[in-house]
């Protein structure tokens, strides 16, 4: 007598699951017919316990109870292959039909073996499969739900407006649906919610994947996981985190906390209480950040701000504390309360720094401000820029105040006092003031530029007047009053006027005094006295040459002296040309192309042929008196011998 033996090993399981894969899948993708057919493994032996090795007729027969009753499917599968007592079928594979059962009752399988009928076996989860609990038409969801305290698994709902709100641990819902877990809120959902617009609209194709109390609103919605999201916007995601809501289309929140997308394409990567509300913004973290301009983005930090409305289109933040981009295209990289308000502003860092007009620009320190278009400060602590063009470079309560006018550090300075003190410039110091059109003080202390077109290198409490334009100044207390003075030092400060020369070699003993040093025939000065002196000592000299009197007065006899005037000017002059005088006597400064300079005089020369000519005079004159002596003594013997 054989004796028919019932396994189900774990390869029987793992092919559920397999089965189970594959509905899930088919049902997401196309809504396909499901294959009806379940995989059968058995074990045949001898009533010895021997295992059968045979080919054998089988019969197959499902019934609604254990015992008795009509089969409700059923299929012979001949000649099946029994080796060493284990056999393998696959049920419904000859029923073109397959087994045609919607499982949703319990069900018992029995089989027949040669005429002889075995006990009937109750179906588990294999068969149920199909459903998934309960498939009466395999619409287009599955999710998780079943009535409160139900512990299934899966639940394929109708695709219509249902809302399961109570039971079930997790699931896959569309089409209208949406899905929370218990009521005390305590489990997760996995999977696509979708709910029904206030307009009575139906969007599909909405994910949860995980996570509780989440909610996907819109059409292709997706909620990631975490706490209490929302995904409302067409396309819209909340990767994860708590309390987040990206309620527009196309937005994204990443994660974090309370964190808000409610822009179209509005992105909120993470960080807490975080707000992009117009479209393309971006927060990419932080705390308390908002991007509420038309591409604007916040970086991350702490209650700063990228537009205050949409129209400030592009304005970012790149970081730090309460700052505040609010201009188009306006930047602040980072700091603690800086604003920048004006289109194209821009703020580089430090503290309540303030660019608030178009394409001004405060880099960095404190309290500075930068107020008139294309403006800039640089850096320090309340400096301000405030015309058009102005600049600050850095330093402390420095201003530039004429259109295009310049400070560019020290303390206390200021460039012009009013808008038509164009292009004043003060290069540093402290408390020096240019109130002139194209006026410039260098350095120094005090110094006071009312001249326009005027300069104060530098010194201490130096003055050019209004009366001083296109004036020079430097020194202690200098004080011009008139055009086109250069003055160094004043009243008792005579100082030196060093050219080519310092204190090292021979020192500065004159009021202008040439040279690099005492020996190298350079060392001419201007005497206190007011006389020039040239470097003549025979030490500084070489290649000596001596002079024909006779031709250097035949030269002087040739060369052109006359009377004239200078161009442009009224006074009279007597003297040489200097292209006669270097042509005859072959004096003078030899240039680069190695001619001799032709267009002036040395006065030293002009002396030394003059001087040249009066020794060759003298010596003519003293011959001729020694000849006119003579004369008279022979004329006097000859009157004597009369």
């Amino acid at each position: 007598m054989k004796r028919f033996i019932i396994l189900f090993c774990q390869r029987q399981i793992r092919l559920w699951w397999i089965g189970l894969i594959i509905l899930v899948f088919l049902a997401s993708l196309s809504l396909a017919e499901i294959p009806k057919m379940i995989n059968y493994q058995g074990m045949l032996t001898e009533e010895s316990g021997d295992p059968i090795t045979d080919t054998l007729d089988l019969e197959f027969g499902i019934y609604t109870q254990e015992t008795g009753g009509t089969a409700e499917w059923s299929e012979a599968q001949n000649q099946v292959s029994i080796i060493d007592g284990l056999f393998n079928v696959i049920l419904g594979s000859v029923d073109p039909n397959g087994v045609n059962l919607d499982f949703s009752e319990p069900y018992w399988l029995e089989v027949v073996v040669e005429d002889d009928t075995m006990p009937r076996i109750q179906f588990t989860s294999v068969g149920y499969a199909y459903r998934a609990q309960r498939a009466d038409t395999a619409d287009y969801a599955l999710g998780g739900g079943g009535g409160a305290g139900s512990p299934w698994i899966f639940r394929i709902t109708d695709g219509g407006d249902t809302t399961v709100t109570t039971g079930g641990r997790w699931g896959i819902a569309r089409y209208g649906n949406t899905l929370y877990g218990d009521a005390d809120s305590t489990h997760v959902n996995l999977g696509v919610a979708c709910v029904t617009g206030v307009d009575g609209q139906s969007y599909k194709y909405c994910t949860v994947s995980g996570g509780r109390v989440n909610t996907a609103g819109g059409q292709y919605t997706t909620v990631g996981g975490g706490l209490n999201n929302t995904a409302q916007g067409d396309y819209a995601t909340v990767s994860g985190g708590w309390n987040n809501n990206a309620s527009n289309g196309l937005a994204t929140v990443g994660g974090g906390y309370g964190n808000t997308a409610n822009g179209f394409r509005a992105t909120v990567a993470g960080g807490s209480d975080n707000a992009a509300g117009s479209s393309h913004g971006a927060v990419g973290g932080g705390f308390e950040n908002t991007a509420g301009g038309v591409y604007g983005g916040v970086f991350s930090g702490h209650s700063n701000l990228a537009g205050d409305e949409v129209a400030d289109t592009g304005a970012f933040v790149g970081g730090g504390y309460g700052d505040s981009a609010t201009g188009m295209f306006a930047t602040v990289s980072g700091g603690r309360q800086n604003n920048a308000s004006g289109d194209w502003a821009t703020i580089g860092g430090g503290r309540n720094n303030v660019s608030n007009h178009v394409s001004t620009t405060v880099a960095g320190g404190y309290n500075n401000e930068a107020t008139y278009q294309y403006a800039f400060v640089g850096g320090g602590q309340t400096n301000t820029a405030s015309e058009q063009y102005t600049t600050v470079g850095g330093g402390f309560h420095n201003s530039a105040i004429g259109r295009w006018s310049t400070v560019a550090g020290g303390i206390w300075n200021s460039a012009g006092n009013q808008p038509g003190d164009t292009a004043a410039f003060v290069g540093g110091g402290s408390y020096n003031a240019v109130i002139a059109m194209f006026g410039t003080v260098c350095g120094g202390h005090g110094n006071y530029n009312e001249g326009e077109y005027s300069v104060i290198c530098g010194g201490y409490k130096d003055t050019l007047t209004s009366g001083a334009d296109h004036s020079m100044a430097f020194g202690k207390g200098v004080w011009v009053d008139t055009s086109y003075r250069v003055v160094f030092f004043d009243g008792d400060n005579s100082g030196r006027l060093g050219i080519n020369r310092d204190d090292r070699e021979g020192g500065i003993n004159y009021p202008i005094h040439v040279g690099t040093d005492a020996t190298n025939g350079n060392g001419a000065h201007l005497t206190v006295e007011g006389y020039w002196n040239g470097a003549s000592s025979k030490t500084f000299k070489t290649d000596f040459q001596s002079l024909n009197g006779e031709q250097i007065l035949a030269h002087i006899s040739s060369l052109p002296v006359e009377s004239w005037r200078y161009k442009g000017s009224q006074g009279r002059h007597i003297g040489p040309y200097a292209e006669d005088f270097a042509q005859i006597f072959g004096v003078g400064t030899v240039r680069e192309d190695g001619e001799i300079e032709n267009k002036y005089l040395a006065s030293s020369d002009v002396a030394g042929v003059a001087l040249a000519g009066v020794k060759e005079l003298i010596q003519q004159n003293q011959e001729l008196k020694q000849t006119i002596q003579e004369l008279r003594q022979m004329i006097a013997e000859l009157e004597r011998a009369k």
